[in-house]
């Protein structure tokens, strides 16, 4: 978009520049031409320049966040004894969508994918005045 309107700006440098005495007998003059008023060509340009300084759009969320609250909800799950299943509206997906902060948002494809490709597990092991906390491989 930027290029069309340099291409504009240059057109309209080189149609600025011809006799005004020819320019009526060229298509981009408009029929009740007067100086000073808006040609095809400015408006074009403006037209162009709207485009091109409309605000991005907000940055969309990545699915990064809802993949750790799954990963850590099944292992919240594991140690509160419970199994994680994918259903949509479980133990599992209610933890998640908690830890995630949304509970709008549906993780039933985060929960598939990370029962076909689990991680490693954080293991929780207690001593008598200890807790630690470790990667395990599934």
């Amino acid at each position: 978009m930027r290029r069309y309107l340099a291409a504009l700006r240059r057109l309209q440098q080189a149609y600025n520049s011809i006799d005004p005495a020819i320019k009526p007998w060229f298509s981009l003059v408009e029929i009740a031409y007067s100086p000073g008023k808006a040609t095809v060509i400015d408006r074009e340009i403006a037209r162009a320049e709207t485009f091109l300084n409309r605000p991005s759009p907000p940055p969309r969320r990545d699915a990064s966040r809802n993949k750790a609250a799954v990963a850590a909800a099944y292992d919240l799950l594991g140690w509160w004894g419970h199994k994680a299943t994918v259903t949509r509206g479980g133990k599992w997906a209610q933890v998640a969508n908690i830890l995630a902060g949304d509970k709008a948002t549906d993780l039933l494809d985060h929960l598939r994918e990370f029962k076909r490709n689990p991680g490693p597990t954080v293991e929780k092991v207690r001593g008598p005045d200890w807790i630690v906390y470790r990667k395990h491989r599934r």
